[in-house]
């Protein structure tokens, strides 16, 4: 009488036929089971998920039916099956090989047992019983069939190390041969196997063995034997005794790529007894078990007792210390016997071992870590490395955090180096040879994805049905609809779905509200937005980062990874309500924060909230995107001129240019808001138009929005527009006729108090005379504005007051005030950080020296101010800083530095249609006419080249004349 489980499904002394196999199914489960009492709700649902609970437990009824008679059979002197109206158990009473098994394993390591236990595995458990149709019990299937599998490959993994030590060859070579069985390419059931052939004199076959263990690792993987298996094969052709390395962790089935810096930090941490619990934290899928076990192999050498992998995925949350205890001593061949507590027995046995243990998937147990640090004090010599989505938020614990594999950019011409698009490529070879042709689609796959290990295989496996190109697309519309049916992966790893469905039971009914709000972002954000737009206070925030629902960008910024975002906004379809709330608080937030922008720069100056606005700046483009579609005039019109100063601020300006053309989404019958925001728009958008040397179209801009804020009657509208207005005529125009404008706006800033405008268009009146360089009509207008600007704490306006009475007192030799203003606006522009400003004064203080006959001070002076320019990527400032050095270093002599200077001018900007380009190559040239005749005639020629391109017929004849010159 028994039930024989493992390979094929058989009950003796049945003679009644089970109905269906379903009833089988129910069996085993009961059996494995036995120790619990099961709900009939729960076993309804687990086989017959599909159907109404009705008809499912009137399902289990009939099951049960059945399979009370086949037991009666088999056992007709005990009720083996126990039930009520509401509960069934199952009694251990019929003998069952899983049993045996799993008794055999938790009673002795001892070899006779092991070998028992070996005996009873004969092949995959329950193998060949499908239930297509009851999903629950196929993952609870797997997750049984990996389980036991486990078990089988470290018991026989021990019995090698046993038969081994005992130099029973004979046995170490049927041992490795049944390892092998299960694992084909287990490396230490290999080097077993050759290791008992050479001791018992057949090096033929063990040569044998080595070959195809290399033909199988080369056409699975493309890889190589491991250093240590060549060492070994060298040994044996040698005629040494061959010694084999027992490897206790399961063996890679796909390739591992990448991670070539993690592995080398992780490696580092694990030999450091510093680190004694390290825990690798990163969302579902992301390959913290295959870089645990990576890492682990690394490492080995390291621990004479050896690194065991321990997977706790099986273990229910309720889980005590003792059955983690008895699954980590089942992995080590610690025997567990008596009545003394599991975990008391592993903490004896781990005394004076130096070990390593990769303790597997803690998160659904993380209440039960405290034992940890029970198994760290037993033993001085353990290292554990665990995996979890959770931290595990103890003091000893190190945390690695494990984020997607690199991406690489679209125009990356070494793509197939990143690990992201080389894991795509392989496991796409089963269906097709993706070529440099897929390249772009690849790395856009890869991108959409953020790099993450299990998402590029399923879509690799995709590719199956697909072509590239198609499934890309499809992606960018659902990604989360991504899944294969391969039994080789557990059930929670065959689709985006089963993997977050088992992260999103991690959180309860607060943390998931929390997480809906927060899928509105786009790219990162700070706790402050987190607040305003999800109500989350920081405490809250850090926990769903250790949960690993959230990644740190930097201290203040927190972001979603791409696919928790597409899996989390399916799941608000079902909560449209929540979804509008949370993206009225989006736009609501960002919109009045780029709103109060304006007033910040005023004062503070454009660089710190120009930070801000490069952290967070695709949730501002979306809120105003998405409120210009919704036509939410009174929002667009209140952060219009705050959106316009951070862009200009960061130089967009075709950014500006575009988000101001976009079309606001009002109804026919234009309200007095929406004609007030049309206004807002066609200004800033003159604003931009005009900063791009698009006049024709600017003034026409300009010219609407002043006659609109004027109809409207709205002083605050007409008083922006004027300003900007005024910019644009001040820049583009001789500026003859702007005065009264000026004093128009003037009159109106003081009306409104608008200090900052008031104070820009005092510095305008100075600089129309400083245009025409009456300096000293223009100074008092300058030193108005400064002190509006000091009184007002107005930073922007302060730093452009000494900017421009830096350059009218240069002009009037006033070098005492000079210094005074210029050395104060370099102090004001370093305390603020806006490094353009500093620059700037920093090169009219070369100007200073130069006219003091002081070269080596204005070369330093320029070189500060260059090294500036290159960091902001300031063409401008780069162009005009390189042309005034280089003329000082021809002045003095350095010509071969001036030259350089010139030639780099031209490299840099040569393609522009610009006489400075022509410029440089004529002082070029005339430089080299004295002292290379050869270099300066190429130098011309170069010059007629570039005259001719640009039609510039004045460096056209200086090029022939000076050709001319030199020929003769």
């Amino acid at each position: 009488m028994g039930l024989t489980l493992f390979n094929q499904f058989e009950l003796t002394g049945a003679k009644t036929a089970f109905r269906f196999d379903k009833v089988r199914a129910l069996l085993a489960y009961l059996v494995v089971e036995h120790s619990k009492t099961h709900h009939r709700t729960t076993l309804a649902t687990l086989l017959w998920s599909e159907l109404p609970e009705k008809h499912a437990r009137n399902n289990l009824r009939l099951a049960l039916h059945n399979l009370r008679q086949i037991l009666r059979e088999v056992s007709p002197d005990i009720e083996l099956l126990q039930t009520t109206r509401s509960t069934i158990r199952f009694e251990p009473m019929l003998s069952a090989d899983t049993r045996q098994f799993e008794q055999l394993l938790t009673d002795s390591s001892e070899r006779a047992q092991l070998e028992q236990a070996a005996a009873l595995y004969t092949g995959d458990f329950c193998r060949g019983l499908y239930l297509t149709d009851a999903v629950l019990f196929e993952e609870w299937l797997l997750l049984q069939q990996e389980r036991f599998h486990q078990q089988a490959v470290t018991a026989l993994g021990k019995l090698l190390t046993l038969t081994r030590d005992a130099q029973d060859w004979a046995a170490l070579k049927r041992f490795g041969e049944r390892l092998n069985v299960l694992e084909p390419l287990h490396e230490a059931a290999t080097a077993a196997r050759i290791e008992a052939l050479g001791r018992l004199g057949e090096g033929n076959q063990a040569k044998q063995v080595y070959a195809a263990y290399c033909e199988k690792l080369n056409g699975t993987f493309g890889e190589s034997p491991s250093e240590a298996l060549q060492a070994l094969m060298a040994q044996l052709e040698g005629g040494e005794p061959t010694v084999a390395i027992i490897d206790h962790l399961p063996a890679d089935l796909t390739p591992f790529f990448g991670r070539k810096s993690e592995l080398s930090q992780l490696s580092r941490w694990l030999t450091d007894d510093r680190f004694r619990l390290i825990t690798l934290v990163g969302m579902g899928g992301i390959g913290k078990t295959r870089l645990a076990l990576a890492a682990a192999r690394c490492v080995q050498s390291d621990f004479p007792a050896g690194a065991y992998f321990v997977p706790l995925a099986g273990l229910e949350a309720d889980s005590h210390h003792d059955q983690i205890a008895a699954a980590i001593a089942a992995a080590v061949g610690c025997q567990i016997e008596g009545n003394k507590p599991p975990a008391d027995q592993l903490c004896s046995w781990l005394q004076g071992r130096k070990l390593l243990l990769v303790l597997d998937n803690w998160e659904q147990i993380v209440e039960s870590a405290d034992i940890l640090p029970t198994l760290l004090k037993a033993s001085a010599e353990l290292i554990l490395l665990c995996t979890s989505q959770v931290t595990l938020d103890f003091q000893a614990e190190r945390v690695f955090e494990v984020t997607g594999l690199p991406v690489p950019a679209l125009d990356a011409h070494d793509a197939g180096d990143y690990s992201s698009v080389a894991l795509l490529r392989e496991r796409a070879e089963r269906f097709v040879a993706l070529d440099d042709a897929d390249a772009l689609s690849a790395i856009a796959l890869c991108d959409l994805l953020d790099g993450h290990p299990l998402a590029i295989e399923l879509a690799a496996a995709a590719l199956r049905d697909e072509l590239l190109t198609d499934l890309l697309a499809g992606l960018q519309r659902s990604v989360t609809e991504l899944a294969v049916t391969f039994r080789d992966l557990p059930p929670r790893q065959r689709s985006i779905h089963a993997m977050f469905d088992r992260t999103w039971q991690l959180l309860d009914a607060d943390e998931r509200t929390i997480m809906r709000a927060l899928s509105v972002m786009r790219g990162q954000f700070s706790t402050t937005a987190a607040t305003a737009i999800a109500g989350v206070d920081e405490e809250t925030l850090y926990a769903l980062y250790d949960k690993s629902l959230l990644q740190r960008v930097s201290a203040e910024h927190f972001s979603l990874h791409s696919l928790t975002t597409h899996y989390i906004r399916a799941k608000l379809q079902q909560h449209s309500a929540q979804w509008q709330a949370a993206l009225a608080n989006h736009h609501t937030h960002y919109l009045t924060w780029v709103a109060d922008a304006h007033q910040a720069i005023i004062r503070e100056g454009g660089t710190s909230v120009v930070r801000q606005l490069n952290a967070e700046y695709d949730n501002i483009r979306f809120a105003w995107t998405s409120s210009m579609k919704a036509g939410n005039s009174a929002l667009i019109a209140q952060s219009s001129l705050g959106l316009s100063e951070l862009l200009a601020a960061d130089t967009r300006l075709h950014e500006g240019a575009h988000l101001f053309g976009l079309p606001l989404n009002a109804a026919q019958t234009q309200s007095r808001q929406t004609l007030i925001a049309t206004s807002w728009l066609q200004g800033m958008r003159a604003y931009f138009q005009f900063q791009l040397g698009k006049m024709n179209n600017a003034e026409q801009l300009f010219e609407t929005a002043v006659e609109i804020a004027e109809e409207m009657n709205e002083p605050q509208l007409l008083l922006q527009m004027l300003h900007h207005a005024n910019d644009f005529q001040l820049t583009h125009t001789d500026g003859k006729n702007l005065t009264e404008q000026l004093i128009r706006t003037e009159q109106l800033a003081r009306k409104l108090n608008n200090v900052s405008i008031l104070g820009l268009t005092t510095q305008y009146r100075g600089g129309i005379y400083s245009r025409a360089c009456r300096y000293e009509e223009a100074l008092p207008f300058f030193q108005e504005a400064e002190q509006i600007a000091q009184a007002n704490q107005l930073t922007t306006l302060l730093l452009e007051s000494y900017a421009w009475q830096a350059h009218a007192l240069r002009q009037l030799q006033r070098w005492p005030e000079f210094l005074r203003v210029n050395e104060a606006g370099i102090a004001l522009a370093e305390r603020k950080g806006e490094k353009l400003f500093k620059a700037t004064l920093i090169q009219s203080m070369a100007g200073y020296y130069r006219r003091h006959h002081e070269p080596q001070k204005a070369i330093a002076a320029y070189d500060d101010c260059l090294k500036i320019a290159e960091q902001l990527n300031h063409a401008k400032l780069i162009l005009t800083t390189l042309m005034r050095r280089a003329t000082l270093l021809e002045q003095i002599g350095r010509y071969n530095a001036a030259i350089a200077d010139y030639q780099t001018i031209y490299t840099l900007y040569g393609h522009q249609d610009d006489s400075r380009m022509s410029w440089a190559l004529a002082e070029i040239g005339r430089i080299q006419r004295d002292t290379n005749p050869t270099a300066a005639r190429q130098t011309f020629r170069q010059l007629l080249d570039h005259a001719h391109k640009f039609d510039q017929a004045e460096y056209i004849t200086l090029a022939e004349s000076e050709l001319q010159s030199l020929e003769d």
